[in-house]
């Protein structure tokens, strides 16, 4: 037959030189010929013709050709896994996670900015000042450049929705997590403390967060409006709250057991304060995605992401 276009080709050929070290002179050409072969009977579905076939063709026995085959086979599967891009690293959506340890989560409550963020850090241009509802995960390989910091760092970005029902998509990007920016909506955060601080409360307590000990930023967002509460307000509101929330759920604990499927948060015996989570560092600072005032989140990707 004629030449293929196929990039999967040429790397199928190279078969026997990669595997050379492992086998014997006979096996090694039998799987480049079995390789060879396989591709000019791929339309085909008669496989004991095929294996006939191939042993006619290299002179083998038979259940040679079955081993040479199983290799030329696997080695070709793998090249496509290469050639096509499966098993993750590009950008857009998507719906599986990383366990390399790459990804900069963007996370938080509905309306408090995460997609803008998402979207302004990704295309660079100043994201107007309006809240954009996604239920899908966002996700990007970009270049992120901190100005104060001098440097720029390869990051991928990962937008994870807000909304309570679909939390549960952290534990997909939770093993691929190496920092996770928690957005919060300075404006309405009085109103909002309760939940924010809940929702706060499941990463500080996610078994994988605390194990992969993520940095953790809380960007106060919209601060740009003068009814916005400074970041330092946010913290120690959120503190309150998630000290709440530690007595509560450790009195359901005392009551049906353990098994709530989360780890510590805070010390024992002192009130909950974000400098003694030791697994995961914590800060809060101000930012605004409108007027693309995103700097101290970029200098806090470029440091730990």
């Amino acid at each position: 037959g004629g030449t293929s276009s196929s990039p999967v080709l040429p790397l199928i050929g190279d078969a026997p030189s990669a595997i050379a070290r492992i086998m014997d002179a006979d096996t090694v050409d039998a799987v480049g010929q079995a390789a060879e072969v396989l591709v000019k009977t791929s339309n085909e579905f008669n496989v004991p013709g095929i294996l006939l076939a191939i042993g006619d063709a290299t002179g083998q026995p038979v259940n040679l050709v079955v081993f040479a085959l199983t290799i030329a086979t696997l080695f070709a599967f793998w090249v496509l896994t290469r050639c096509l891009g499966f098993g993750g690293g590009g950008g857009g959506s998507s719906n599986t996670g990383s366990s390399s340890g790459d990804c900069v989560l963007i996370t938080g409550a509905c309306g408090g900015g995460k997609t803008a963020m998402f979207q302004t850090l990704r295309s660079g241009e100043v994201f107007l000042d309006r809240t954009v509802t996604s239920m899908d995960v966002n996700e990007a390989r970009i270049e992120v450049r901190s100005e104060k910091l001098g440097k720029s760092k390869r990051a991928r970005l990962v937008d994870l929705p807000g909304h309570p029902r679909l939390r549960a998509k952290l534990d997909r990007y939770a093993n691929g997590a190496k920092a996770i920016v928690f957005v919060v909506d300075a404006v309405d955060f009085t109103s909002q403390r309760r939940a924010v601080a809940e929702h706060l409360f499941e990463i500080l307590s996610h078994p994988v967060v605390q194990k992969r000990r993520c940095p953790i930023m809380i960007a106060c967002n919209k601060s740009e409006k003068i009814t916005a509460h400074p970041a330092d307000f946010v913290r120690k509101r959120l503190e309150k709250e998630i000290e709440a929330l530690r007595t509560t759920r450790g009195t359901l604990e005392d009551t049906v057991g353990e098994g709530l499927g989360s780890g510590a948060v805070g010390l024992d015996g002192a009130e909950f304060a974000f400098e003694h989570q030791r697994s995961n560092k914590t800060e809060a600072v101000q930012c605004a995605v409108a007027g693309n005032d995103l700097e101290s989140v970029r200098e806090f990707i470029v440091r730990r992401g």
